[in-house]
């Protein structure tokens, strides 16, 4: 689980720069399950967040941030199935 979370956090704290962000080394919460509800539900959070954070959290783009951050997280998962 942890290859599919840093992949994630990889990708998604990585601003237009190519610097990443101090976002990416925050502890993270250790998932029971990679295919845990919850725990999917986890890693969407955090994937749109750091979506979020790259384009400065501009208003009005919340679902398109969410349904980018499903896509990623289920690509991740079935990839490390």
């Amino acid at each position: 689980m942890n290859d599919v979370h840093d992949s994630i956090l990889d990708e998604a704290a990585t601003p237009a720069t190519g610097k990443k962000s101090r976002a990416a080394v925050r502890p993270q919460p250790e998932p029971a399950s990679e295919h845990e509800p919850t725990a999917r539900h986890e890693l969407v959070a955090m994937a749109a967040y750091f979506l979020a954070e790259r384009r400065s959290f501009e208003p009005g783009r919340e679902l398109d941030d969410w349904l980018a951050a499903e896509n990623e997280v289920g690509k991740q998962l079935r990839q490390s199935a």
